[in-house]
């Protein structure tokens, strides 16, 4: 079945689900633009005396439908979702009329800009190398789900607020509201480790065995965690650091909180190298004489293409944090 087949039949089957249980409410199916450009299709659920409308995105689950889920399955999960959310979600769409009821939750986020031409037309932004700060509303933050609202520039026009009134505000929200981290490599690969299960691909492990409930009891969890911190130190491979925020949600917009970069960089005595793994997170190397930026090209390129989404992706290439003037360049 082909995927717009896929969606008229999801559409009919769901509203006919609904009618059968009598939900009152409407759904409709749009298309969405994300971020670099990409399209999705976007279920929207009004019910009357709600405000917030939850998007639930249809393109996931053809894939899950194409590897043997029901429509049946699909329908219930769906509904389940939107369900929870239209009863979780505590926004007043009036508020959003008033600037001032509602700017204590404005934060920013960055995004490619070349990748972004035609959602910038849309939306208030700052062009910072090839880089844009957008920005947006949070309407729920924790660290299992988010929702939030992308402000455009109808936006400013409906609140009679400036560009420099927008940046200043969430200026000053975005490091409250999601306050940065910086981890070592090595401190995220021990917490993987201790809260790993065995998944459908086992790995070969020699060194210890996994307990009946699938995971690393506290023995092997650290005997595994040593073996590969030895291996790490063995490979003379730059210390490598992840800065994002708490809840990492937009957390490579870390590198422009005040004073970020400046406190790591004179820790380290060093420059900085910055890898864009993603909107979410950045890489941070404290930069040694023989390193060329260009060099990380290669590791940046598989990230992208492997490891993250077509809408997560940051850049393509490096940038580097210079301590005597407190900036970031392109190479």
């Amino acid at each position: 079945m082909e995927y717009n087949e896929f969606l008229a039949m999801l559409q009919d089957e769901l509203k006919s689900y609904l009618e059968v249980i009598r939900f009152e409410g409407k759904i409709n199916i749009r298309k969405v633009l994300k971020n670099n450009g990409v399209e999705l299709d976007a279920l929207m659920v009004v019910r009357e005396g709600i405000n917030a409308s939850p998007t639930i995105y249809l393109n996931y689950y053809y894939d899950q439908f194409v590897s043997g889920k029901s429509i049946e399955e699909i329908i219930r999960e769906i509904y389940s979702m939107f369900s929870k959310e239209l009863g979780d979600v505590e926004f007043n769409i009036e508020d959003f009329t008033d600037f001032q009821k509602i700017k204590h939750k404005i934060a920013f986020k960055v995004i490619n800009t070349e990748k972004n031409k035609r959602l910038l037309k849309k939306v208030p932004h700052i062009d910072i190398m090839d880089l844009s700060i957008v920005f947006y509303c949070i309407v729920k933050c924790n660290k299992n789900e988010n929702a939030t609202t992308l402000i455009y520039n109808h936006h400013l026009d409906m609140w009679n607020v400036s560009l420099e009134t927008l940046y200043e505000t969430a200026e000053k929200n975005t490091p409250i509201l999601l306050p940065y981290e910086i981890r070592s490599m090595e401190d995220i690969i021990m917490e993987m480790i201790k809260e790993r299960k065995y998944g459908g691909d086992e790995e070969e492990i020699d060194e210890c065995e996994v307990n009946e409930t699938g995971c690393y009891d506290g023995e092997e969890a650290e005997a595994l965690t040593n073996m590969i911190m030895e291996e790490i130190e063995k490979a003379d491979e730059p210390k490598m650091y992840v800065l994002t925020n708490k809840y990492r949600m937009y957390g490579a917009c870390a590198i422009f909180y005040d004073g970020v970069l400046k406190k790591f960089a004179d820790e380290h005595q060093k420059d900085i190298i910055i890898l864009p793994s993603s909107i979410h997170e950045v890489i941070i190397i404290p930069m040694e004489e023989q390193m060329n930026p260009k060099d990380f090209e290669s590791i940046i390129k598989d990230v992208n293409n492997e490891e993250v989404t077509p809408e997560e992706i940051l850049s393509g290439h490096a940038y580097i944090y210079r301590r005597s003037d407190d900036k970031i360049y392109m190479p």
